[in-house]
């Protein structure tokens, strides 16, 4: 076959040069189809991660159909954008990432050589939304950085081709060969350097502390607000002490189990923090200029300890932009937010009639498809943490005053479209101050607990129609435990080293034999461990026994790695689409014919799936 190929390559070739009639300036006339089947056969599986392969020409019915709304997300990050430059494009083949790859080809040609200009701007936009991706990689796929990296749109006589190999010299020999014209290369984006403040006291701006120095004289009287006849707290361990933001610091440390952390003298004068376990960890926001913090420790039943005493000042030339959604924020009783849920908490993301409109179309119109097959579409949307626990919101993020959010919209047009929805904010807000954490506080992902709680609540929905069904019990088949461990990925969002901070975590053990059951945690920490379950797979229940039992294909984010071990265990097969491979494939669900077609994500990614 590729020696096949490799001939009808030579042959286009020659009939390129042979058209060109000695005027290398203009690009032969090959299909769009053609140029990118050459560039993709430079690259093995291991390099291209099985993209999506699209043709303008395709059929409605054809697995290399892209449709108009979806084209509307990958080039605008919106669905049902309105492309006007499609106008400008004759014909296009694109080899487009699914899940949490980078690796992209996307070659159009232009109706004329005055089309170029607008075609060059559509791939522009596509750069633009391709670099949103970058988030996820760094925080679940770090190799596929650099092949984002390696973006760059380059202009072929009438032929507008992005191309993101790792490595595309192989790619645009392979397209010159055919086209015979010089390639006018361009690397979109622009570098922009941080701001910076002058003059900056190096000493200060890295945080300088000290117990009982000096200093402490004239600022030990601000922490007497205690009974004085009580016996003084013992002074906390600080482990960590640096800038979260420009003008944002966080501390943390060892302390008194019980024990409240009171901070002095930042942006919103005075703060008191709960701890977790014998560990603290705190953020406030500091003024212009110089500041002086006092930090002390109260235990229970006792006075406030001697202060710890920090000097500090903004920082101007830190780059946690870099982290983008994946940011992290503290708030009280040490949890942990990423940036990506301020949205749905301040209600900055609030969808237009012609948003929800559209919403319940697209939604419609899967949901009539799934039912032509035989299945259910079901929502399991998880809360972003800030829902449930609504007192750890940093005091900066004001909560939205709006009478509804983008979730209550999503709920309601996925319910009009025929929908399935299992709603989890009552259920979770009842259990949330149960032995064992829903979320972490210092990972952004829920724990086991949560999960069953959740798989609970969908088994009570499906167990009805299936007998057979036999889910998993707690005492019988899974227990809970608790464990003090490394921090996950809300510390290591602080460029810090987990083991700094330390957290009593929720964990599942199996009582009896798991059907697919990899350890989903990095060791010591409760940071999930994506690599197992991250690609697309089908996992077949071999405990079954012949029991008729449903199956399923799953839509998910990184949210779904802890209950890959509770649907694994529980469905007769599991067609697990890839981590963050939001594409709805009708081929595949029509081939596979799952009983449910569920759709398990974060709050905070509802985007993604609208």
């Amino acid at each position: 076959m590729r020696k096949l190929s490799l001939f009808l390559a030579i042959i286009m070739v020659v009939t390129a040069l042979a058209a060109c009639s000695g005027d290398t300036a203009a690009a032969a006339n090959v299909p769009a189809k053609d140029l990118l089947t050459a560039a993709m056969e430079c690259y093995t599986g291991d390099v291209t991660k099985d993209p999506g392969i699209y043709y303008s020409d395709a059929g409605e019915d054809s697995e290399h159909a892209l449709d108009y709304g979806t084209m509307g997300f990958l080039f605008y990050g919106e669905y049902d954008y309105e492309i006007t430059l499609l106008e400008h494009v004759e014909e296009y083949a694109l080899a487009m990432p699914t899940g949490l790859y980078a690796f992209e080809i996307d070659i159009m040609k232009a109706k004329t050589a005055d089309d170029v200009g607008r075609v060059k701007e559509l791939l522009q936009s596509r750069y633009d939304v391709r670099e949103s991706m970058r988030d996820d990689l760094i925080a679940y796929e770090e190799d596929q950085v650099n092949v984002l990296d390696s973006s760059e749109i380059l202009v072929m006589g009438q032929y507008v081709i992005l191309m993101a190999t790792g490595d595309n010299a192989p790619a645009k020999d392979a397209v010159k060969a055919l086209l015979g014209a010089a390639a006018e290369s361009d690397t979109p984006g622009e570098t922009t350097s941080a701001p910076t403040a002058e003059p900056i006291d190096d000493e200060i701006v890295h945080i300088s502390s000290s117990v009982n120095a000096a200093l402490a004289e004239g600022i030990k009287n601000v922490v007497g607000t205690t009974d004085p006849t009580l016996e003084k707290s013992a002074l906390p361990t600080m482990t960590v002490s640096t800038h979260g933001g420009d003008d944002l610091v966080i501390f943390g440390g060892k302390c008194t189990v019980g024990a409240k952390i009171h901070v002095r003298g930042h942006l919103h004068e005075d703060q008191v923090f709960g701890t977790d376990d014998d560990n603290w960890f705190v953020e406030v926001q500091i003024p212009s200029g110089v500041s002086t913090l006092t930090i002390t420790q109260e235990e229970p039943g006792k006075a406030e300890s001697d202060p710890i005493i920090v000097t500090t000042q903004p920082n101007y030339a830190l780059d946690f932009e870099k982290y983008g959604v994946y940011r992290s924020a503290l708030g009280d009783n040490m949890q942990g937010h990423y940036y990506g849920q301020f949205d749905d908490w301040m209600g900055t993301n609030i969808l237009t009639d012609k948003q929800v409109e559209g919403l319940t179309s697209r939604l419609t119109e899967r949901v009539d498809f799934l039912a032509e097959n035989g299945c259910e579409l079901i929502y399991l949307i998880v809360p972003n943490p800030i829902a449930i626990y609504p007192e750890t919101a940093p005091i900066r993020y004001p909560k939205s005053t709006a009478d509804t959010s983008r979730t209550e919209q999503f709920y309601a047009a996925a319910r009009e479209a025929g929908a399935t929805v299992i709603e989890l904010e009552d259920l979770l807000w009842e259990h949330r101050e149960d032995e064992f954490k829903i979320y972490n506080k210092l990972d952004s992902h829920w724990t086991p607990y949560g999960t069953y709680l959740a798989y609970d609540a969908l088994m009570d929905y499906i167990a009805p129609d299936w007998p057979e069904l036999d889910p998993v019990v707690p005492g019988e088949d899974v227990e809970f435990y608790n464990e003090v461990v490394n921090g996950g990925d809300i510390v290591t969002a602080y460029d810090l080293d987990s083991h700094l901070i330390q957290e009593n975590a929720t964990f599942v053990r199996w009582l009896v034999e798991a059907v697919d059951s990899p350890y989903t945690f990095y060791e010591g920490t409760n940071r999930p461990y994506y690599p197992p379950v991250n690609e697309q797979k089908t996992v077949k229940n071999h405990l079954s026994q012949g029991r008729d039992l449903p199956t399923a294909m799953i839509m998910r984010d990184s949210f779904a790695t802890n209950m890959y071990q509770f649907f694994n265990q529980t469905f007769g097969e599991v067609y697990w689409q890839g981590q963050s491979d939001y594409m709805f494939d009708k081929k595949l669900i029509a081939r596979c014919k799952p009983d449910y077609f569920i759709v398990l994500i974060t709050e905070r990614n509802i985007e993604s799936i609208s």
